[in-house]
């Protein structure tokens, strides 16, 4: 379900897409809340909005304000400037905490003004997140005291904060870009820790002076990263859901259309197609093909329409639907999308029709900021299931505490040692499930002061083997 709407007035008509009946149904109600560019939004198993943000304020299911809304995501820009909806495109983002039923984060960057050799920027200077508790409130959910939680100090591009699950099927890796470099900052979130994972400088240096648009996208299945820069540069990534690298980089520029710049990208459900606009031209490029960048082929041109009000109808953001189809926004506002019908379809036989998706009122230009919540683990891969052969005990009740968590170099182990036996053994494995230190379990004494400060900083998975089954726990090594 997509919430939608105009940066007007509260109380301004407002509306929103439901695809829960397998097509594209719109719906209009009247709220307090408004959207400008930012749009995150989470929904239940069942397809029904839990809660949304605009950057700026959190609604819950009935569309009333959370009340601990007040002061979220402090800076310049997200309560002054554009009261109505953070102008930050892909400034938010929600993702459910890991083995934390009810509980959710959201991701989200502050605007702030500042000088730099005597001229001034609006950028985000810090990553937040915030904790939602669903029980709070009488089930609607409110915040709890981890709320504007500082993550990254540092001035960062223009939004495209974006997130996908871990090939584990449960932790998740957050990516959000620095402005004036190549570097990524990575996060993951597991169920016991949000870590700054690691620090990738690949890619293009995003150095534009009014870096504003762009876009950061996975395909579905995980595998490939699109991240694309106001500069009119396209990088294209290999993703590895284990080790949360970035490899084997290409790029595509589109400087071959009157020097217009590109804005945003999406994959087909498939991940076979890159769909990438500029304002007046929609373009398609061929993951398979041996030369991605000499793929491209334009599959839509501006058709010079306007609507009633008199708004062109040029491009401006794309998503990948619960249909399967590419909806796209348009630039100055409207109460259009235009749509790809068969995105997994090559060239003009993917079907993109202009102005063909009508909306029950004025839609300023967003689209909710969204992962793919149902991908699951990658089956056959070292991490998949949280370490292939891992299962926890039923047989009998053995808990397994490990103890201090986060933990600075030396642990402890709890568990009821009547279940000891001589063949015991301690297995500790890193992320991408490869085994980084073992030990033999003979006495009570082998539990205490166990020594892992060779090992380098992240999370970790212990694994205790007692009478044939494995228990396994998890504990974050921080030095």
């Amino acid at each position: 379900m997509w919430m939608l709407g105009a940066a007007a007035a509260p109380g301004y008509p407002q509306f929103g897409v439901d695809f829960n009946s397998g097509n594209a149904d719109t719906f209009s109600l009247l709220r307090p809340m408004a959207f400008f560019l930012a749009n995150a939004s989470i929904c239940d198993t069942n397809g029904q909005i839990l809660f949304y943000t605009n950057g700026n304020y959190v609604s819950n299911r009935l569309h009333q304000m959370m009340p601990g809304t007040a002061g979220f995501n402090p800076g310049d820009e997200n309560n002054d400037t554009y009261p109505y909806g953070s102008g930050i495109m892909q400034g938010a983002l929600i993702l459910p905490w890991p083995d934390k039923p009810d509980v959710y984060i959201i991701f989200h960057l502050s605007g702030d003004w500042f000088s730099i050799n005597n001229w001034s920027y609006e950028r985000p200077l810090n990553l937040y997140y915030s904790e939602i508790n669903m029980p709070l409130d009488s089930g609607r959910g409110d915040f709890t005291n981890n709320k504007n939680i500082l993550l990254i100090n540092d001035t960062l591009v223009a939004g495209r904060i974006t997130a996908c699950k871990h090939a584990n099927g449960r932790d998740w890796w957050i990516f959000v870009h620095e402005l004036w470099s190549d570097r990524f900052y990575e996060y993951l979130l597991t169920p016991d820790t949000i870590l700054l994972n690691q620090n990738i400088k690949i890619g293009s240096v995003i150095s534009h002076s009014i870096d504003v648009w762009g876009t950061g996208v996975f395909s579905q299945n995980g595998e490939k990263f699109a991240y694309l820069n106001y500069d009119t540069t396209l990088n294209i990534f290999d993703f590895n859901r284990c080790t949360g690298d970035l490899t084997n980089p290409v790029y595509v520029y589109f400087n071959d259309t009157a020097n217009l710049a590109t804005i945003n990208c999406a994959f087909s459900a498939s991940g076979r197609y890159l769909y990438v606009c500029n304002n007046f031209h929609i373009f398609q490029l061929d993951m398979l093909a041996s030369d991605i960048a000499a793929s491209k082929t334009i599959v839509s041109t501006y058709d010079n329409f306007h609507t009633s009000q008199g708004f062109r109808t040029i491009n401006l953001m794309m998503k990948l639907a619960p249909d399967n189809k590419i909806y796209v926004s348009t630039a100055q506002g409207s109460n259009v999308f235009h749509e790809i019908h068969a995105p997994d379809s090559a060239g003009l036989d993917c079907r993109v029709t202009q102005h063909s998706f009508i909306l029950p009122d004025f839609n300023a230009f967003s689209m909710p900021n969204t992962p793919n919540y149902a991908l699951g683990s990658l089956p056959g891969s070292v991490c998949d299931s949280l370490h292939i052969g891992i299962d926890p005990v039923t047989e009998k009740n053995v808990l397994l505490t490990i103890f201090p968590n986060p933990s600075t170099g030396i642990i402890n182990i709890k568990f009821d040692e009547s279940f000891l036996t001589s063949k015991d053994k301690f297995i500790v494995y890193n992320t991408m499930g490869e085994i980084v230190f073992t030990k033999q379990l003979l006495s009570k004494q082998d539990f205490s002061n166990i020594n892992l400060s060779d090992l380098t900083n992240g999370v970790y998975t212990i694994s205790l083997t007692i009478h044939n089954q494995k228990v396994n726990s998890r504990f974050v090594l921080m030095k």
